[in-house]
């Protein structure tokens, strides 16, 4: 185990802030302008993108109508994003409004479904992953995600969620930001930590890691919040979490 996934390219080394990716234009192939990048809708239950939340303002002629669009089918291109669907298959999508940002996962389904995409949450077999919790409906918005509190087992107050860092490559959560205050005495410090390691209680995220752990853990300063994927991967073994790009299961 612990071999790079078939699908992973590993010289991808973009960990990109969500307000970076925020607000992005988004065109066609043909370079045309469609509309904008509003908002990413996490899968908690494995720091998965299930869903990106697009605008595409006069374009189709919806008005405010937002979209749900899978983020396997946006590609990365110089800060914006290129959407290499046709706009026939845009036009027939069913769009929600902005009061309605979280969907079912049936809903998320059929959006999978229109075009023509497997769900992430599914094998190539069509078998729902063993890892999958297909019982949790919930989908969080970055926006939700980030400024949470960090609390231990104890309910002790430890920090915050500064900034999520995403591997636009494979369309999921790389490490959260997080700052501890002066829960460890370092100051202005940030720490990358595994999505992993926490535990959503309420609003409130529990970071199931001793102290002592935390203590020996390598911070950086607010100017370099993004990690090479070498280093990402020494956060990751420091927390003797498995890299999400190799095998799920956790070092023993």
């Amino acid at each position: 185990m612990g071999i790079v996934e078939e699908t992973q390219v590993m010289e991808n080394e973009t960990f990109l802030p969500t307000t970076t990716i925020k607000g992005s234009k988004v065109t066609n192939v043909s370079e045309e302008h469609l509309g904008m990048l509003e908002e990413m809708m996490i899968d908690p239950d494995n720091g998965k993108i299930a869903y990106a939340v697009l605008s595409f303002g006069g374009f189709l002629g919806i008005g405010n109508k937002l979209f749900a669009i899978p983020w396997e089918v946006l590609e990365s291109s110089r800060g914006d994003y290129i959407l290499r669907i046709e706009k026939s298959v845009l036009e027939k999508m069913e769009g929600f409004d902005k009061e309605e940002w979280s969907l079912t996962r049936d809903e998320l389904a059929k959006v999978y479904a229109h075009f023509e995409i497997q769900p992430y949450w599914e094998t190539k077999m069509g078998i729902v992953e063993e890892t999958q919790d297909m019982d949790n409906e919930i989908f969080l918005s970055t926006t939700t995600i980030k400024g949470s509190q960090v609390i231990n087992v104890k309910k002790e107050h430890l920090g915050k969620i500064e900034e999520l860092m995403i591997d636009v490559g494979m369309g999921r959560i790389a490490y959260e930001v997080l700052s501890f205050g002066g829960f460890l005495g370092i100051g202005n410090k940030l720490f990358a930590i595994p999505w992993e390691a926490l535990e959503s209680d309420g609003w409130d995220y529990i970071l199931k890691i001793d102290k002592s752990v935390l203590e020996k853990a390598e911070g950086f300063d607010k100017e370099e919040w993004s990690l090479t994927r070498h280093k990402l991967a020494k956060v990751y073994a420091h927390f003797k979490i498995q890299p999400y790009w190799k095998s799920k299961k956790y070092i023993s």
